[in-house]
């Protein structure tokens, strides 16, 4: 999947259970047991399907707190918290293992059902596509530090600071990595990735010819969050996985325009476009 899919969710149902990481698993996607819920686009991994396996593991501790209730507890109050469940009247604690695997012997494997709902006020009309197409937006700022070098116009990204409003921030590691992953590939739409097309084919047809960012040409980047949690859903998070592509072009074109004086509308920006524009300023 490549989008730290295998522990954002092992790592959602374990908050909802109160349980540690490690009694998670998570299965490979197969359409041969799970219905179709559509595709992850618009970073829907998260949010969607990430709130419907949080709700899901709600109900399941809710389940299994009822169940620790009358097996262990004479009827009292049962609640599971850091992989105990414990007796809130007489704060007695039993491990988690010790209930599951009596539940598991006397009812068998345990399921819960769990669907996506948006929240009521949000309404989409796919027939007239009239309506709240999405029910909330992350939101992102970039700012481009940029050399142009006088002689050749040879343009180096030197860093980029960013926040990120992404509701409810899961995994921050894996959160940056995202991010550092669409801030490199919107360097190379800014600044390298070439595509034109000569006598009805593309001219950069292989990777020699088709440049993307290296390590070597990755500036210094300092990300951070503010955390504006989704309203909508239990779990709070928005999408990443699209927004880090989105703005840091502009930001580079606006550098370039602030050392250069020139303003390049059409990417990517080459020292052939700026020498171009230079010349016809003079």
């Amino acid at each position: 999947m490549g989008q730290g899919t295998f522990t954002i969710m092992p790592q959602i149902v374990a908050d909802g259970l109160s349980v540690n990481m490690n009694r998670v698993r998570c299965p490979n996607p197969d359409t041969k047991f799970v219905p179709d819920s559509g595709p992850t686009v618009a970073s829907r991994t998260t949010m969607v399907v990430g709130s419907t396996l949080f709700d899901a593991a709600i109900k399941l501790k809710a389940q299994m707190e009822a169940y620790a209730s009358e097996a262990f507890f004479g009827g009292a109050p049962a609640e599971l918290n850091e992989h105990f469940f414990k007796n809130t009247y007489t704060n007695e604690t039993i491990p988690f293992e010790r209930v599951a695997d009596r539940l598991i012997k006397e009812k068998g494997p345990q399921r819960v059902y769990n669907q996506f709902k948006l929240p009521p006020q949000i309404r989409w009309d796919q027939r007239t596509f009239v309506g709240d197409s999405y029910p909330s937006y992350s939101w992102g700022c970039n700012v481009a530090e940029v050399e142009v070098n006088p002689l050749t116009l040879e343009i180096k990204v030197k860093k980029v600071t960013s926040f990120w409003d992404i509701g409810r921030v899961i995994n921050p590691v894996l959160a940056k990595g995202q991010i550092e992953g669409g801030l490199t590939q919107a360097l190379g739409f800014a600044l390298m990735e070439k595509m034109g097309i000569k006598d009805g084919l593309f001219d950069a047809s292989r990777m020699q010819t088709y440049v993307v960012p290296t390590a070597l040409d990755t500036p210094e980047m300092s990300i951070d969050f503010l955390e504006f949690p989704f309203t909508g859903t239990a779990l709070g998070a928005k999408g990443v996985g699209e927004v880090p592509i989105d703005g840091l072009a502009p930001a580079i074109a606006n550098a370039v325009e602030s050392a250069t004086g020139v303003r390049i509308n059409e990417l990517p920006i080459t020292p052939e476009k700026l020498l171009s524009k230079l010349g016809a300023v003079v």
